[in-house]
């Protein structure tokens, strides 16, 4: 039980402790130590260094047979002076009790050598090591690609390097008669054929391409006659291997029947974007493997992993005890596959979990609806189904065809009794600049999951309609997160939910239409909720703001001057009565992060941070809006005297009592607010004190001296950052705006200087790309510089420990590419004298 806990644990340290305590525990602790000793995840452990992995290498080959010792692996294990060969882990004192019960070899079941131990060679150096083992003239014999290409000379003799080792390696660890999961190279299937009936426990084998002998038809064409005529007979040697490499399958499934459960020859693509070192096994000898295999015996789980091999034997595998379904890495000829064979999921009567991409248009759990219909039918009859129903509890689906709210309803309707987590998506990358409109996702209707704890929709373009009475049977909910990126559209048409009560709610994420369709009801009763994100749009596009017909029933009774103009001149008749009104009363005393955009962030009230004594974070931001008319924040907003009734009394300063955030260390305000010196001071002396960051973008009514000075008063303050845009109408720089803000001109000769450095740093990060890119690129920044409108952002940096001062910098940007900047140093000390 100790050492199990160990190994699963992958307490190596201590599991080669154990060995030297006894002879006893030695042959306990055997088994677990060396089942798979070159795990890839071994290397990310403290202490699991690539020298001690070369030393369990040298431990294993120490007991490997003369003969099976070739001298690659001799030199390269053995004869490299960086590391120290008479190492041996078997006692000193006393080694001929422990000799025979440390047979380490024995040990090994599982041989996959993914990770096998190896250490980086200079190219001068490997050369000279190949040359030591005769090797470096049989790669450069083999090498094909440096007759067109000699740069990729170097990388075809490291690729035949390292698989070499890797083949030789497997092939002297490898004991046939203990060794259950093993990895084969293929040019080597000939030598395992030779011993197959030894291998009387082998329940997986993989094999792997060791020799490039696939080279493309692109460097094929290049090649010179003498080259093409070698290809040809690297493909025949290929195609023997492979057949090789079935028989070996095939002998295996004869003498050893029913032992051999998973075969599988792995396509490898080793250098991205190229077809080099690409080797693809053909179709006919997977499906050869495939048929020398016994069916899946009673799999609990259908996966990439042995996803063809049940399409392959479809009607004999038994899939009453599978209780995972995921397909999301499988390819999409293998479901085409899967799919002509007709529909299976009904089969899998102890599923539990489905993790699927669907490649048709075809409703994969109608079956399930049907069999609750049935099941319910029968209990109404007062009879007792014989077959219960499929106990599913997690869902995680993505489409990638339209129109696929019905089969979310199939979902939820065909599992209700069971179903924890639903998780849907739109499979296909979201591009943001495609037209394409697409179809609406409407679900929800006659919902009862009274076991759902988690429901994530993104649908991205389509627009995402959640029934209004959705949320009334799901009870349970903790987590909600419903997205679709649709910002052209209007309120018309739209039903608010209905108020739900969810007691354990703790995250809320709504985005876009779900955003619109909020009731702020639900918020009344989410006394856990812990995250709060609501907002419209995406990063890559405006974000629409509705008219202002369309937001007022976000807008309390008492609002700033803005809203008061913007709705003065709407009909009583106009004012949309189907939304609930905004209170922005709700008491969230675990609310942690608070995030809103678009009309959200325009219309919030501060008066909300009266119920979230925990915040840590809140976001407002307005910054990829089209709406641009001003949203005032007035001090009062801070005040606690509405909530304590106490608006009789006089507002002077010495009465007014202030929303206390003591945990809040994050601010963010992107927006075009007016807001004035005296809300920063007081928000930063009186409201939330202790914030590490703050930032603001686009807020106007102060300057630069108002702002370091508001700042100055956080004495844990850590980063802060300020931005703003002046469009000017003029193509000249506006004198009179630089002088009031106090900006001087940079020198041109410095600025020169500094743009031909950046210009060369452009350069070289962009060297990769090809000329006809980099030109692109040269040609949209001239097109950028020939806009007429000015632009000015300024920053503040991170303040400077040593001589408490914080470093801000404004800049006034022109098309001509004339910098006009003013750095300031302000003490801490200084700015706290303003008042």
């Amino acid at each position: 039980g100790v050492i199990k806990i160990l190994s699963d644990n992958l307490d190596i340290h201590s599991l080669a402790i154990l060995l030297r305590v006894n002879r006893f525990f030695a042959e306990a602790t055997l088994p677990f130590l060396y089942a798979e000793p070159f795990r890839g995840h071994f290397r990310t452990l403290e202490g699991w260094t690539e020298r001690r992995s070369l030393l369990l290498a040298r431990t294993l080959l120490r007991q490997v047979l003369v003969d099976d010792l070739t001298p690659i692996l001799r030199t390269f294990y053995f004869g490299h002076q960086d590391f120290d060969c008479s190492t041996d882990l078997v006692p000193a004192g006393d080694p001929e009790p422990y000799t025979p019960v440390l047979h380490y070899l024995h040990q090994i079941r599982n041989l996959f050598l993914d990770a096998f131990p190896r250490c980086e060679l200079s190219c001068d150096h490997m050369a000279a090591f190949l040359k030591s083992v005769d090797l470096h003239s049989q790669y450069v014999a083999d090498d094909l690609y440096g007759g067109v290409d000699p740069d990729y000379s170097y990388y075809f003799i490291a690729h035949a390097f390292r698989e070499d080792i890797r083949r030789q390696l497997s092939w002297a660890l490898c004991v046939p008669e203990s060794v259950q999961t093993l990895s084969i190279a293929v040019s080597d299937s000939g030598r395992f054929l030779e011993r197959v009936e030894r291998f009387s426990r082998l329940s997986s084998v993989r094999f792997f391409f060791d020799k490039q002998h696939e080279f493309g038809r692109d460097w094929v064409k290049r090649m010179s006659p003498e080259a093409k005529v070698q290809e040809l007979g690297f493909r025949g040697e290929r195609r023997v291997h492979l057949e090789t490499m079935v028989k070996f399958v095939r002998e295996h499934t004869r003498i050893h029947k029913g032992i051999l459960r998973h075969a599988i020859c792995e396509n490898v693509y080793h250098l991205q974007g190229t077809r080099v070192f690409c080797q693809i096994c053909p179709e006919e000898y997977q499906m050869a493997l495939l048929d020398c295999l016994p069916p899946l015996y009673n799999p609990k789980v259908l996966d990439t992993d042995n996803l063809r091999q049940f399409a392959f034997k479809f009607q004999e595998t038994n899939l009453a005890f599978v209780k995972e379904f995921e397909n999301v890495f499988a390819d999409e000829q293998t479901m085409d596959f899967l799919e002509t064979k007709g529909p299976f999921l009904h089969r899998c009567r102890s599923l539990r979990k489905v993790d699927i991409v669907t490649f048709s248009d075809q409703d994969l759990f109608e079956w399930a609806v049907q069999e609750k219909q049935e099941f319910d039918l029968l209990l109404s009859r007062g009879e007792v189904p014989e077959t219960p129903l499929v106990p599913v509890e997690h869902v995680n689906i993505q489409f990638d065809r339209e129109g696929y709210g019905p089969q979310i309803d199939s979902i939820a309707h065909g599992f209700g009794n069971t179903l924890d987590t639903l998780s849907v998506e739109w499979a296909t990358s979201f591009n943001p600049f495609t037209e394409l409109e697409q179809v609406p996702v409407a679900f929800g209707q006659f919902w009862n999951l009274p076991q759902l704890r988690s429901l994530s929709v993104k649908t991205n373009l389509a627009q995402l309609l959640l029934d209004p009475e959705a949320l009334l049977g799901c009870p349970t909910l903790q987590e909600i997160t419903l997205f679709d990126w649709v910002t052209d559209y209007t309120m018309m048409g739209l039903l608010p939910w209905k108020p739900a009560c969810l007691p354990d709610l703790t995250i809320l994420k709504l985005n876009g239409t779900a955003a619109r369709m909020f009731n702020t009801d639900i918020l009344h009763s989410s006394p856990k909720m812990e995250i709060l994100n609501i907002g419209v749009g995406t990063n890559t596009v405006v974000d629409d703001i509705p008219d202002i017909r369309d937001i007022l029933h976000l807008i309390p009774e008492t609002c700033g001057v803005g809203f008061e103009q913007a709705a003065a001149g709407v009909e009583p008749a106009e004012l949309p009565m189907l939304f609930p009104k905004w209170s922005w009363d709700w008491y969230l005393p675990c609310l942690r992060e608070l995030f809103m955009t678009a009309e959200y962030a325009l219309c919030f009230q501060f008066r909300m941070l009266r119920g979230t004594p925990n915040l840590e974070t809140l976001s407002l931001d307005m910054q990829n809006t089209i709406y641009m008319d001003v949203h005032e924040l007035e001090r009062h907003e801070f005040t606690v005297d509405d909530l304590r009734d106490n608006d009789n009394d006089n507002n002077e300063m010495s009465r007014v009592k202030f929303i206390k955030l003591p945990k809040l260390i994050n601010l963010q305000l992107v927006g075009s607010w007016n807001i004035g010196y005296e809300f920063w001071r007081t928000a930063f002396e009186a409201v939330m004190p202790n914030l590490l960051s703050v930032q603001e973008s686009k807020c106007r009514g102060f300057d630069e001296q108002e702002w370091v000075s508001a700042i100055a008063v956080l004495p844990n303050l850590a980063k802060a950052y300020s931005s703003r845009y002046i469009w000017c109408g003029d193509p000249e720089i506006d004198e009179w705006t630089l002088r009031k803000l106090g900006l001087q001109e940079k020198d041109v000769e410095e600025e020169e200087d500094n743009g031909d450095v950046k210009e060369e740093e452009r350069e070289v990060s962009f060297e990769s790309e090809g000329e006809e890119e980099e030109e692109e690129e040269e040609l949209a920044y001239e097109e950028v510089g020939q806009s007429w409108r000015p632009l000015m952002y300024g920053f503040g940096r991170e303040p400077i420990p040593e001589a408490d001062t914080f470093e801000t910098e404004f800049r006034f940007e022109e098309s001509n590419k004339v910098y006009v900047w003013q750095r300031s140093n302000i003490s801490r000390s200084k700015a706290a004298v303003r008042s």
